[in-house]
């Protein structure tokens, strides 16, 4: 796993390491690549990739995590094709608006699809964006929109940044100058979230099958030996 800033500073000063934190979302991230076929250490790569890869490649891991995320809360495979056939961002009638419905995701996780989503879609449909560079994107961003993007994308960091080269930054300052890492970070947490959410999906359709399974190994017994199913213990 990429590491990249290894500690941050919360709001009383307290420095707090949070490698052994973002290793477990790591692991968590990387079951989720298996779930979706995906080589082992995808995300991790994304890292490494031109700013546009970047952007147009977690955008799709993030509809793919969510997409899945739904398919399991619904709980009927016969659903997945119309699922996946959703738009993402349609108010009515979209995977967001559905999960939403469903209880899957929080206000914060609808900003962080939106920002994604409305930068992933300046990139595609303008090959002129091919060269699309976050140290160029951020200084065209009116002061709101700036802060609406550290306020996404500084949800995994205290108010004070320490890096890995051992600099101070302040949040939005540390955000300003790693803006990749920072989209990446919290892209990180969100998939390690769903994966969470889908296993523990999972687990809840394992435990009805055993209970179903159970049910129906009861009912041959009684009928076998003819006892009444509302016997008195």
């Amino acid at each position: 796993m990429a590491v990249i800033a290894t500690s941050q500073q919360s709001c009383n000063g307290e420095i707090v390491d949070d490698e052994i934190e973002f290793d477990e979302l790591a692991k968590n991230v990387s079951e989720l690549e298996h779930k979706l076929g995906l080589p082992k250490g995808f995300f991790d790569q994304l890292l490494k990739e031109d700013d546009w890869s970047f952007i147009v490649k977690t955008h799709s891991l993030l509809d793919a995590a969510l997409t899945l995320s739904i398919s399991k809360a619904m709980g009927n495979e016969a659903l997945d094709d119309f699922i996946s056939s959703l738009p993402l961002n349609d108010s009515r009638r979209g995977k967001i608006a559905l999960a939403k419905a469903l209880k899957l995701i929080e206000p914060i996780t609808v900003s962080l699809f939106r920002q994604i989503s409305e930068l992933r879609n300046k990139l595609v449909h303008n090959v002129l964006q091919t060269n699309f560079d976050f140290s160029a994107h951020l200084p065209t961003l009116k002061p709101d929109e700036f802060q609406l993007f550290c306020d996404v994308f500084g949800q995994t960091y205290g108010d004070t940044v320490v890096s890995n080269d051992g600099n101070t930054y302040a949040l939005n300052d540390y955000i300003q100058t790693h803006p990749k890492v920072a989209v990446w970070r919290t892209c990180l947490m969100q998939l390690a979230m769903f994966t969470m959410l889908i296993e523990s999906q999972e687990l809840k359709k394992d435990h009805e099958s055993l209970q179903a399974i159970h049910y129906k190994q009861m009912t041959e017994f009684y009928e076998r030996w003819k006892i009444p199913s509302n016997f008195p213990a």
